[in-house]
């Protein structure tokens, strides 16, 4: 495509988002060995590596990251094999939306459409590490079955090849099986966008043919997961022991959970276009009477808020206000192009699709709505990108679509930067001063701050200090399953235990059989002598290996490790 095909502006929008998808990926590649964070990462590390010990769970996530773990076996592999999973999903994604717009006369059709619309797409997925590590967990696989799903659906819909029919069908299929095997309401609610898709967008015959093929994808992965990992029998017990223990932690009715969705997306939005107001305003008059001095505001408006509003700033207290940003921006897009998306049904569904996909795959989070879809944002930038290309009638409409969509993808880059540098998620220090370099059991080499390599000390002496040899039983109490990985213990039955209640329901499906690790937080160690019966008394069960603190919340823990018996 030359210049002369398309707008100048459009040259520039794709080329930055080149660039900064290129930036986005070395940073994130740049950080990977950086930090071990025991709590969440640590319990989807354990449960790919010790899957056959998993034996309660509601998420099913061990089947699938345990070949995951294997195939990487070391920390900063595993992040960026989740790195690349959420970049390959986002770019089928992307071919997906522009095949449905090239033939929708969105857009050329020109492979460059397509990289800038991936590399979009990969900015805001990998606004996930602006929360967590990219390690593979249910959270991100979701998201990658997501963006997969709904991206095969698009290329099944728009395919006049019966073989590409049957094999992205098929592919979907499997993509959702993974997806509900993960996080089950997101599969649930990925499937139906992918049916809707279907329906909506081909127009041709076939259609039953897909979802047939679909549906026997998604079975035949499903069965062949569960024949894979079927314990004598026992996966019912285990997802009903699972259940137990999610319930003893979230407990909020479905319906309640439903309407707390609700309402606080209502309050949420509201907020976010309140900040966003004055180029809102704007953007509404540019329907009605659009001037060229116009864009040049609306982005002076939108920085100002921006700025004002503190919506540049990642990190952990901060994804409230970066979502609010996100949310205006993509309404402030909508506005100024109104004349594209409204242009036919089949353009305001595939716009419809991106925009729902990340409230799809966050669905059954016990966090907040609308916080949760910043670990599925790859459909957005991709829209302002895609909207902008589509050039609006109006010249004034089509140079601020452009502006808003610099913005959004230089806002999330900003983000993820700042979420480097400041607030983390459980660490003491940000990824960018986790720079001692260390070898760990288990994960491999990793920088980290100089209270971690404190406590990686401490536990070195307290592995020696009881013999405590590798393979040994390990109970966390609570939450910090990621001393279990530092000792090279294993976690029988879940790495998920959070108060006395869970506890329970652990040793009441398992009882110790050899060598066993308590990892005992201030609260555990306030009510010793509640502790289960078979635990009791702890002083003659159990020797004090020693004492550790954990950088991010300065928590004393006390490892204990049960006697050794003389033969």
């Amino acid at each position: 495509m030359t210049p002369s095909e398309q707008h100048k502006w459009g040259w520039v929008l794709n080329i930055a988002a080149l660039v900064a998808a290129a930036v986005m990926f070395i940073t994130v590649v740049w950080v990977s060995d950086r930090a071990i964070e025991i709590t969440d990462e640590a319990y989807y590390i354990l449960s790919g590596a010790h899957p056959k010990s998993i034996t309660a769970y509601i998420s099913a996530q061990h089947w699938v990251l345990a070949p995951l773990w294997n195939l990487t076996d070391s920390l900063q592999s595993f992040r960026l094999l989740g790195t690349a999973i959420l970049i390959c999903s986002v770019t089928l994604l992307a071919y997906g939306a522009y095949r449905v717009a090239v033939e929708r006369s969105l857009l050329p059709a020109s492979s460059i459409q397509v990289i800038a619309l991936a590399a979009a797409g990969s900015i805001g997925a990998l606004l996930y590490v602006s929360t967590i590590s990219p390690s593979p967990s249910y959270n991100l696989l979701a998201s990658a079955g997501g963006y997969a799903a709904l991206g095969l659906a698009f290329i099944c819909a728009t395919s006049t090849n019966r073989t590409l029919d049957i094999v992205s069908a098929l592919l979907c299929g499997v993509v959702l099986a993974i997806t509900f095997i993960n996080k089950p309401p997101a599969g649930v609610c990925c499937a139906l966008l992918a049916l809707i898709a279907l329906v909506l967008l081909r127009d041709r015959r076939g259609t039953w043919f897909c979802l047939v093929s679909g549906s026997v994808g998604g079975l035949l992965s499903l069965g062949g997961l569960l024949a894979l990992n079927w314990q004598s029998g026992e996966v019912t017990e285990h997802l009903q022991t699972g259940l137990a223990l999610f319930r003893q932690v979230q407990t909020e009715p479905i319906a309640a959970r439903l309407w707390r969705y609700t309402g606080t997306m209502a309050l949420s939005i509201l907020v976010a276009l309140t900040w966003f107001a004055p180029a809102l305003i704007l953007c509404l008059y540019m329907l009605r009477d659009a001037r060229r001095w116009m864009p040049a505001v609306v982005m002076a408006f939108v920085l100002g808020s921006v700025f004002y509003g503190e919506h540049y700033l990642g990190g952990r207290t901060q994804y409230q206000t970066q979502v609010e940003a996100l949310v205006a921006l993509l309404v402030l897009t909508l506005v100024v192009t109104t004349s594209v998306w409204t242009a036919n049904r089949r353009v305001l569904g595939l716009v419809a699709l991106l925009i729902c996909l990340p409230y799809a795959v966050a669905m059954g989070t016990g966090n907040s709505m609308f916080t949760q879809v910043i670990v599925t944002a790859g459909s957005w930038p991709m829209i302002a990108v895609l909207l902008a290309q589509a050039e609006p009638n109006s010249t004034a409409r089509r140079t601020t679509a452009h502006g808003l969509a610099f913005v959004m993808m230089g806002l999330i880059v900003v983000q993820v930067f700042s979420s480097f540098s400041r607030d983390p998620y459980h660490l003491d220090q940000p990824l960018f001063a986790q720079t001692q370099p260390t070898e760990v059991p288990v994960l491999g080499a990793v920088r980290v701050d100089s209270k971690t390599m404190q406590m990686l000390a401490d536990l070195e002496t307290t592995r020696d200090t009881c013999n405590i040899a590798p393979g040994a039983e390990f109970i966390g109490l609570y939450n910090v399953p990621g001393l279990s990985l530092l000792l090279e213990a294993v976690p029988p039955v879940s790495p998920w235990v959070t108060n006395p209640q869970q506890l329970d329901t652990l040793f009441s499906v398992w009882q110790p059989k050899g060598r066993t690790v308590l990892a005992l937080s201030a609260n555990a160690q306030m009510s010793k002598d509640e502790l289960p019966e078979v635990l009791q008394p702890l002083e003659k069960k159990f020797d004090l290996c020693g004492t550790l603190i954990v950088p991010f919340s300065d928590e004393k823990i006390e490892i204990w490790a049960s006697k050794i018996t003389q033969p």
